[in-house]
């Protein structure tokens, strides 16, 4: 497969995973269904920061992550990142203005 073959090549090691998605429901209805088809290591990005189901698909990408062995982390949101024990967050903007991440735009997830 082409992305272990791009993680192989990665001088910096296995820190992230090669292949990614992006959830994004204009271009993809069912991210279940993708992350249930997804290689073993690769990583979920939740976006979708509009859908009013946001909590809940975080839930059930965050239980189908665990059980595949895929990253997963939520974009601009760190409290729904740690409610549902994502693997981390990409803070917003407004997070890291107000200090919620932490130095650096991290923060420990507690995992």
């Amino acid at each position: 497969m082409q992305a272990q073959s791009l993680k192989r090549r990665s001088p910096h090691g296995p820190a992230l995973p090669a292949l990614f998605f992006m959830t994004d429901r204009r271009r993809v209805a069912d991210p279940l269904a993708v992350a249930a088809r997804l290689p073993r290591g690769s990583g979920i990005v939740l976006r979708d920061y509009e859908i009013s189901d946001r909590a809940s698909l975080a839930a059930d990408l965050a239980a189908v992550c665990r059980r595949r062995g895929l990253l997963f982390l939520v974009a601009g949101d760190c409290r729904l990142a740690h409610a549902v024990g994502a693997d981390g967050a990409l803070a917003g903007d407004d997070e890291v203005a107000e200090g919620e991440p932490g130095a650096g735009g991290q923060r420990d997830l507690g995992r």
